[in-house]
């Protein structure tokens, strides 16, 4: 039976091509027969096998009736166990013809054809949750969710999860996830560390490969020679962590744990993702869904009532929001200052030689001034930020808000 698997990203430069070619090779490598369908506009698997040497039709070429599957398919292997489809893409006229075809939904009929002799169908997603993504995911049986550990990522994560939701409710209930994929790992940059942390803490470890990929200049210099990686002098270690994918591929097992129908919608239920994701939540609140929320924002408006403040939030340290009351500036924007004002109150009170330092006070116009409070759970930063009047003093009830924060925090 074939396995049609859509390897997806809500956002670009995540080495989501790169993962679907070497996966693609490591399966064939375990005996599998593969075929890479490049389904994206822009032709990213197309020119990682310099295939336009080899031929320029492809799934447009199909779809306008002018070519059959194994008509434009290249074996890109001596095994003839490794396959791939261009996307047929010529002209910028057909890119329209492309997208018509995705919103008429003749594209979804077409990789829904019957492509028995191969084992696994991959299917390389545009980047984001557009129409096209839409029906690649309708048409397959599971998606590989790539993402690397860079802000702008966590902050937008959900997105394509939204979108799963969507599909798995409207069209294809049994559409399931593969598995999250961490790729261009750095595991000697602090921040990335800290971000890989933050979403192992926010979202099920079921979810998530075990496999992860690191950063490495081999992948560049793969992509120039148009080779996958294990064909690369130095590139065994690579190859093992793609073989590695391709075996919790084969198993069904990402996280260590097998994510079927069942688990995925108990998960979904659990975190309350289906629920706010039907309500139309919008990216980083449907992720950071945090059942202390509620408790949170109440010693906020406790702060705001006994200090007399115009408003309270509370951000990690960086700079996610987590909980907020009656702030007058934009919380979210207000939140993800919070990591750079508290490192220079850091930084401060090291140069002052005062290490117990952790208020940093700025006026923010005639009337108003911005109180940040720091304090630490478990080695981790937490920042409270209080807006109130110049006049009034309001460090004694910042400090009893912040200790009852810790308190719920480590509970």
């Amino acid at each position: 039976m074939t396995t049609r698997i859509t390897v997806a990203s809500h956002k670009g430069g995540v080495s989501k091509t790169t993962t679907t070619l070497n996966l693609g090779y490591a399966l064939s490598m375990l005996g599998k027969k593969v075929l890479l369908v490049d389904s994206d506009p822009q032709g990213g698997i197309g020119v990682a096998c310099n295939l336009r040497f080899t031929t320029v039709k492809g799934l447009v070429t199909i779809l306008k009736g002018e070519a059959t599957f194994p008509e434009v398919r290249v074996f890109i292997d001596a095994s003839e166990n490794l396959a791939v489809i261009g996307t047929g893409i010529e002209a910028p006229e057909d890119i329209s013809f492309f997208e018509e075809q995705a919103q008429s939904g003749r594209l979804r009929e077409l990789l829904n054809t019957d492509l028995a002799e191969f084992d696994y169908v991959l299917f390389d997603a545009p980047v984001g949750v557009g129409l096209i993504t839409r029906e690649l995911l309708a048409a397959s049986d599971s998606f590989i969710h790539v993402i690397n550990c860079r802000a702008s990522t966590i902050k937008s994560v959900a997105r394509l999860l939204q979108l799963f939701v969507w599909i798995r409710k409207t069209i294809k209930p049994g559409l399931k996830l593969a598995g999250i994929l961490v790729s261009m790992y750095d595991e000697k940059n602090g921040v990335e560390k800290r971000y890989l942390k933050l979403l192992r803490s926010r979202l099920p470890l079921s979810l998530f490969f075990k496999t992860m990929l690191p950063y490495d200049t081999l992948y560049d210099k793969a992509s120039v020679k148009a080779l996958p990686v294990a064909k690369m002098a130095g590139g065994k270690k690579l190859a093992a962590l793609y073989e590695a994918l391709a075996g919790e591929i084969i198993a069904g097992k990402s996280g260590g744990a097998k994510v079927d129908e069942t688990l995925t919608d108990s998960i979904l239920s659990d975190h309350e993702l289906e629920r706010d994701l039907a309500g139309g939540r919008n990216g980083a609140d449907i992720v950071w869904v945090d059942r202390r929320s509620d408790q949170l924002k109440r010693i906020l408006g406790d702060l705001c009532e006994k200090g007399l403040c115009h408003g309270a939030l509370l951000a990690d340290e960086m700079g996610f929001l987590l909980a907020e009351y009656n702030s007058p500036l934009g919380g979210e924007t207000l939140a993800t200052y919070s990591s750079v004002l508290g490192e220079s109150l850091i930084k401060a009170g090291s140069i002052l030689e005062m290490p117990d330092a952790n208020n940093l006070v700025m006026d923010l116009n005639e009337s108003d001034k911005l109180i940040l409070h720091w304090c630490s759970i478990l080695d981790e930063r937490y920042y409270l930020i209080t807006i109130c009047p110049q006049e009034h003093e309001a460090l004694g009830e910042i400090e009893q808000a912040a200790n009852q924060i810790v308190e719920e925090l480590s509970a």
